[in-house]
């Protein structure tokens, strides 16, 4: 019994305090009728006190641990109805742990009581040094008893404990208070490194959601605290980002301009109802995104995790001329604001500077952690989406395959190419034409150039561009066989390629040239691979690869490409291997798959543009019913955030029939959907589907 472990005095002094908690929260009985109780009564006492109570209160509370725990829960549901009853609606109760923790240290950390619960007495030293353990092992039982509660549930834990007769009692233990992903991973390390726990049980207890949070800068919660903060958002974007708001793509884009002329601070956040194409320049220059409109899947987040930027939905944003009403004092254009997006919780936007945190693979977990999972992952080939030097730097880091994805159109978006091209797609003079490709080409050289200088032979994937023509002109220009109703069904990707042949030839020969520049110049090794994007039939392939002899000038054609460049150098073959394949985007392209895996050397699934295609949902518009298709069972999630079942079996079959024809075909999948573990499984069903999904910039 509690008597012969601790004595009778401590052991009555715990039972006292049960009788008086219970008492707390049963109706009818205040602190007063309590404390009227005992007036008799020596009230150091615990005995007598307890005596006192029991024959005088007659709390009905049991003398077992069994019905103590269903009195607390009949009390429990009692207060509930009292305060929230409803006519006519059900009540459940559902007790559960919180999934984060304090900063873990190798020592034990907490408040402790300076004072005896049970008798009033100081816990000092003469010294005035609190004593927390009379002994030794007693600090060493309640190291031990938190150790197995943290291996236990794989999170930290508040433990509540009393010290009597020379031993320790744990009287409470529950979840330690919200912190970061970085601090519980830390935990599991730890855990790890001290072999409480296997390096499967590591990997399977992180969840998806902690992990994007540690690919993306963070905030030092320190550094936040004095802030005013607003929540009540809806992730878009993960990661962390500050600068000052402005409340239109034009006014930002001034303030950039004038920031990058004075060469000042040059941090923007933009904060407006929605974006579309005319906002793309505001969001590449910015550092966060924030909407009143959309959701997950709508364009402003869809773009930012692309640039790899912060992106949130705050619904309640109302928009007054140079003013935001939201929160309790609203906010003015030009204020300075960090908004924080982690996967694992609501955003937050702060009023004011913020210390940023950036994601490192070798002053932090992430480097061991990646490490330890790249050991368990050997069915699966994992690369990233890079379109720059230092994406492709970043994904190499930590611990990508190759790049997966480099989006030519992105190159030839920045400020280095769009107005060249704009002036290419426009002109009529050959001269003037001839002068902006040359350009063009070089700067694509360049930059592909170094991306096989940073990759040393990992494998790169250059999607020839495929961004509609009308997102490289602004909206309001007069340009009409550029200007589409709907731009994502319409002139783009290889219909593109088939259109203005050139475009892709230019494309191809500075990617073949930069490969020849690095492999015969420099001893650089490379692995190139061309990928078609939006292909619709094999017809479109052959024209693409072979070029189409019908034309005048015959420019196009990928393998004419090629040659062109191999002549330049005087080569009769390349140095290296190069396959062509396709994205398969369309309806129509997976079930032409078997035909369209005769010419080309790897597929891939774009499973955002499939999605699309195969629901016929647009990504804009999707949270205008989304809530209402989960609520009615017709969908169980956001299609864009998983694979729904007529996408997977139109993967499947795709499989499946050109497996039959090319055994050997790469196969991957390219989304963000790809980034779910469900979706992983289900690859790995598929005879070693190769993941590709977006794990650095997104």
């Amino acid at each position: 019994t509690l008597v012969d472990a601790c004595g009778e005095q401590d052991a009555y002094g715990a039972y006292r305090r049960l009788i008086e908690s219970i008492a707390q929260i049963t109706p009818g009985y205040t602190e007063e009728k309590v404390r009227s109780a005992r007036l008799d009564v020596d009230i150091n006492n615990h005995r007598a006190v307890c005596q006192t109570y029991l024959e005088q209160l007659t709390l009905d509370f049991g003398q077992t641990r069994e019905k103590q725990f269903q009195k607390a829960l009949a009390t429990l549901l009692d207060h509930y109805h009292q305060k929230f009853f409803i006519e006519g609606c059900s009540a459940a109760l559902y007790i559960a742990g919180l999934p984060c923790i304090s900063q873990l240290t190798q020592t034990l950390q907490g408040s402790f009581l300076t004072r005896d619960i049970s008798t009033g007495k100081l816990l000092t030293e003469p010294d005035g040094n609190k004593t927390l353990f009379d002994t030794n092992e007693q600090l060493a039982d309640i190291t031990h008893t938190s150790i197995i509660l943290e291996t236990y549930y794989l999170e930290g834990r508040q433990v509540s404990y009393v010290t009597a007769a020379g031993k320790v009692f744990v009287t409470e233990q529950k979840p330690g208070p919200i912190s970061s992903s970085n601090t519980r991973i830390q935990l599991l390390t730890n855990l790890l490194e001290t072999e409480n726990i296997s390096e499967a049980e590591y990997l399977s207890s992180i969840t998806q959601a902690e992990l994007r949070d540690m690919l993306h800068p963070s905030v030092d919660p320190q550094s936040v605290k004095r802030l005013k903060e607003i929540q009540g958002g809806m992730a878009g974007s993960p990661g962390a980002a500050q600068g000052k708001v402005f409340f239109s793509s034009e006014k930002l884009l001034e303030a950039y301009q004038s920031a990058q002329l004075e060469d000042d601070d040059a941090s923007f956040i933009l904060m407006v109802n929605r974006t579309g194409r005319e906002d793309i320049q505001a969001i590449e220059r910015c550092t966060a995104v924030i909407t009143s409109e959309g959701g997950y899947t709508s364009h402003a987040p869809i773009v930012a995790r692309y640039l790899g930027k912060p992106a949130a939905v705050f619904p309640d944003l109302q928009f007054a001329d140079n003013h935001v009403n939201v929160g309790p004092d609203g906010i003015e254009e030009g204020t300075l604001l960090t908004l924080v997006v982690q996967g694992s919780g609501t955003p937050s936007l702060f009023l004011g500077p913020a210390n940023l945190t950036y994601p490192d693979t070798e002053k932090t977990e992430l480097g061991k952690l990646l490490k330890i999972a790249k050991k368990h992952c050997t069915s699966l080939q994992i690369l990233a989406n890079a379109d720059n030097a230092s994406d492709a730097q970043n994904a190499i880091d930590f611990g990508a395959e190759g790049i997966g994805l480099c989006r030519i159109e992105h190159l030839m978006l920045n400020k280095h190419n769009v107005g060249k091209f704009r002036e290419l797609m426009t002109t009529s003079d050959k001269h003037n034409y001839r002068e902006n490709r040359d350009k063009i080409h070089h700067n694509l050289t360049a930059a592909f150039y170094e991306l096989f200088s940073i990759l040393n032979g990992k494998l790169i994937t250059f999607r020839l561009m495929d961004a509609p023509l009308s997102e490289f002109f602004p909206p309001e220009t007069d340009i009409s066989k550029f200007q589409e109703k709907n731009p994502m069904l319409g002139l783009r990707g290889s219909r593109t390629g088939i259109v203005y042949p050139d475009l892709y030839s230019m494309q191809v020969e500075a990617i073949v040239e930069a490969a020849l520049k690095a492999t015969l110049e420099d001893q650089i090794p490379v692995c190139p691979q061309i990928m078609l994007p939006f292909i619709v039939s094999i017809r479109e392939i052959e024209i693409l690869k072979y070029g189409d002899e019908s034309t005048i000038d015959n420019t196009g054609g990928i393998l004419k490409s090629v040659q062109r460049i191999m002549e330049k150098f005087n080569i009769q073959d390349l140095p290296f291997p190069m396959k062509i394949g396709s994205i398969i985007e369309l309806p129509a392209a997976a079930i032409s798959a078997g035909e369209i895996s005769t010419q080309v050397e790897f597929l891939s699934f774009g499973t955002n543009d499939l999605t699309q295609t195969v629901l016929g949902v647009s990504r804009d518009d999707l949270y205008t019913f989304l809530p209402t298709y989960i609520a009615k069972g017709i969908w169980q999630k956001d299609p864009f955030q998983t694979l729904v079942e007529p996408v997977k079996e139109l993967i499947a079959q795709a499989v499946r029939a050109s497996r039959q024809i090319r055994p050997d075909l790469m196969v991957g999948v390219c989304g963000e959907q790809g980034a779910q573990s469900e979706v992983v499984q289900f690859c790995s069903e598929q005879k070693n589907i190769q993941m590709n999904y977006l794990n650095i910039d997104n």
